[in-house]
């Protein structure tokens, strides 16, 4: 049977997996008074691949995920243990944009890509080639 996974199910799915790491992670920009340091889970782009059929057998995600710190090399090391735990599931970072810095906040921002194929015929993250 071939699965598809749900935007909503994809995005609680690396949520919980980023809590893992004891930080915030929230899906909306936060404010000068939210919990920092925190993790952004953007809506990701979800790309679906078409059997013959026209049945979705893979989906490409595409998310981007920002890191708010104190300071900017925090927000590296985040993005950089952000790396090690999607690595988990088999996600590639595949962007780093530029970081800023937040006048309303006063913290650094820094957003990486990831990227991920989802089979489901097999209900597994593979590796984007």
């Amino acid at each position: 049977m071939i699965s598809r996974l749900e935007l909503k199910d994809f995005v609680v799915l690396i949520v919980n997996k980023l809590k893992e790491q004891g930080e915030e992670v929230v899906l909306q920009n936060p404010s000068a008074d939210s919990i920092f340091p925190c993790r952004v889970v953007q809506t990701p782009l979800r790309q679906d691949k078409l059997s013959d059929d026209g049945i979705p057998v893979k989906q490409r995600y595409s998310i981007a995920i920002e890191h708010w710190a104190n300071k900017k090399y925090d927000v590296m090391a985040m993005a950089d243990s952000t790396d090690v735990k999607l690595r988990e599931f088999n996600f590639m970072r595949t962007n780093t944009l530029l970081d800023t810095f937040d006048d309303v906040t006063k913290k650094y921002r820094l957003v990486t890509i990831y990227e991920v194929n989802y089979n489901g015929l097999y209900n597994s993250f593979e590796l984007i080639k």
